[in-house]
């Protein structure tokens, strides 16, 4: 009897001490996105919709972008060693392995109004969507 209520206190003390350690860790999201990084620019006459892939998924989740312009999707991976790396456009037949670090460009074509097109990760655990109008 005293073997079982020493290794309950044992392992009791070490949930205690393991729940101590981790708690002081920081869990929030770095912020990836800057500021005066819009999410759709104009280079030209194509239009870039900058996306950033990180840890956490992909920044913005939501983008409104201009139809019947020549569209380019610049995802930038910003410490990407998840899932997210495994990135997809169903809709245009789009797979591709995102570096960890670095700027990866796709030919989005000319998106008509009302269209959207959806990026996932392979898994389907992150997402963003643009919208054009």
């Amino acid at each position: 009897m005293k073997n079982i209520i020493l290794m309950v206190s044992i392992t009791v003390a070490a949930l205690l001490i393991m729940f101590a350690l981790s708690s002081g860790k920081n869990t929030q999201q770095p912020e990836v996105k800057g500021d005066t990084t819009p999410s759709v620019t104009q280079e030209g006459d194509t239009q870039v919709i900058n996306v950033v892939s990180t840890s956490g998924g992909y920044y913005p989740q939501n983008i409104v972008a201009k139809a019947n312009t020549k569209t380019v999707l610049r995802m930038e991976s910003k410490n990407s060693y998840g899932c997210e790396r495994s990135f997809r456009i169903p809709k245009l037949n789009i797979t591709d392995i995102l570096p960890q670090q670095g700027i990866t460009e796709f030919d989005l074509g000319t998106p008509s109004s009302g269209e959207n097109i959806l990026g996932t990760c392979s898994m389907g655990m992150y997402t963003f969507t643009i919208k054009f109008e």
